[in-house]
């Protein structure tokens, strides 16, 4: 399990597999790009077409659970995903975390149904839904300025682990 969580990249290739074993396969798209007008840029790992006219977001995480605190808040991120997604016109339906199962326990081949949970964050994603929408318009009002005031970043007084992702730059 240590090796998997530590190669992500793995774990996506079992939620690919296991996606394209299914009967409904064909409805599943990977690596799906959304970039919106005002410059919002996000890739899904998964999308699948409902046939009603929305989609599902598949977000694969090496993690063993939903991360849902500090710096790699896995709803924040889902929730960028569908905003972004709806903002180029998808109607987004469901979202997502699919994660390692923490009692998984591999006996020979591995099993990619019993390897993966697929947690559905469809409410939790709703709720973060207005605080990410401020923060992403505060971004970009703040990538809309002539000249940004390097003393303003609200993180230079806080802990590096609370640190925003721009922190070097200040």
């Amino acid at each position: 399990m240590k090796k998997l969580t530590a190669e992500g990249y793995e774990v996506e290739g079992f939620f690919r597999s296991l996606l394209q074993s299914q009967a409904d396969a064909d409805s599943y798209s990977f690596q799906s790009v959304f970039q919106t007008r005002r410059g919002l840029y996000a890739k899904a790992d998964a999308i699948r077409e409902n046939g009603d006219g929305t989609i599902n977001l598949y977000e694969v995480k090496s993690s063993t659970s939903v991360k849902r605190n500090g710096q790699h808040n896995q709803i924040k991120d889902a929730a960028f995903q569908k905003i972004a997604a709806e903002e180029t016109s998808l109607r987004v339906s469901k979202v997502f975390i699919v994660h390692l199962n923490k009692d998984y326990v591999r006996q020979g081949d591995i099993d990619p149904e019993q390897l993966l949970i697929f947690a559905d964050v469809t409410s939790e994603v709703a709720e973060a839904e207005p605080s990410t929408r401020a923060e992403i318009d505060a971004a970009v009002a703040l990538l809309g300025q002539h000249e940004i005031d390097e003393s303003s970043c609200s993180c230079l007084c806080q802990t590096k682990p609370n640190h925003c992702d721009s922190f070097s730059y200040f």
